[in-house]
């Protein structure tokens, strides 16, 4: 009996119900989501704030082979910030991407089609982490196997992004790990959903290169973020994130503590 076998089959015995969060989705829908990322961190330079928010819209372009074309319009973009150096006070409009999402949200063929405003060096920084945001799962789900229940757990692995701006490349040694739990399902009919917890962990060594020179440092994150998936079409409506990260570097001692809100807008 495979493992997968033994949950259902564990899961029936207990009375309880499997439901599937697959996503099923048709050419033409749209997704509207509002996003929240505020951060505070504390370094050796002094301590500083950001915040950044964004309108994404999500739309179906084409299905084949059982994958889903998404294209994905940032219509705003405004990071606010007392940091010093490009980011402070960045306003980004436009950038338009695309990627293939399997029905159990794993990624593929990443592409930036649009860098709207975003200055070239930084679209191609993007472009250098592609296969790095396709580790990572739609929205940074990724659903197992079988069906689901409440206490369901798995598990995966997705190498860490690290943004870069300004032209920098970075290269990233190590894994984050995602460990995934079944809290609950809410709602009825076509508002049911179920709600997953996702408790990541990790450490790794990264090196970035840039005009100013080579930069070294070890990273640890560990975060716990709730999704919650609308079971009729396996849409993501809600999103919350709670993340401490440290950096260890010739500068000194970083660590930043970060929160990410994302609420489905329409659809």
């Amino acid at each position: 009996m495979t493992a997968n076998m033994f949950l259902v089959a564990l899961t029936l015995a207990h009375g309880a119900t499997l439901e599937s969060a697959n996503l099923n989705v048709s050419v033409g829908d749209k997704f509207t989501y509002e996003t929240s990322i505020t951060s505070q961190t504390d370094a050796p330079f002094g301590a500083f704030s950001t915040k950044t928010t964004e309108v994404m819209t999500l739309e179906v372009v084409s299905s084949s082979d059982g994958w889903f074309r998404f294209k994905a319009t940032t219509d705003q973009h405004e990071i606010e910030s007392d940091a010093p150096g490009p980011m402070a006070g960045r306003s980004q409009m436009g950038m338009i991407q695309s990627y293939d999402v399997s029905p159990k949200r794993k990624m593929r063929a990443w592409k930036l089609e649009d860098r709207g405003s975003y200055p070239e060096e930084d679209a191609e920084g993007m472009r250098s982490q592609a296969k790095t945001i396709e580790s990572a799962g739609f929205q940074s789900l990724v659903l197992p196997d079988g069906d689901l229940a409440v206490g369901t757990r798995w598990s995966h692995e997705s190498k860490p992004l690290v943004p870069s701006f300004g032209g920098a490349q970075s290269d990233v040694d190590g894994k984050l790990k995602i460990e995934y739990k079944v809290l609950e399902f809410t709602g009825s009919g076509g508002d049911r959903a179920v709600v997953i917890e996702a408790e990541v962990s990790g450490d790794y060594f990264v090196s970035i290169s840039a005009d100013q020179g080579e930069f070294e440092m070890d990273m640890a994150v560990e975060g716990l973020t709730k999704f919650w998936v609308r079971l009729a079409d396996g849409v993501v409506t809600k999103m919350e994130t709670e993340m401490e990260t440290d950096i260890s570097a010739d500068f000194g001692e970083v660590t930043t503590t970060t929160k990410i809100s994302l609420k489905l807008k329409s659809n």
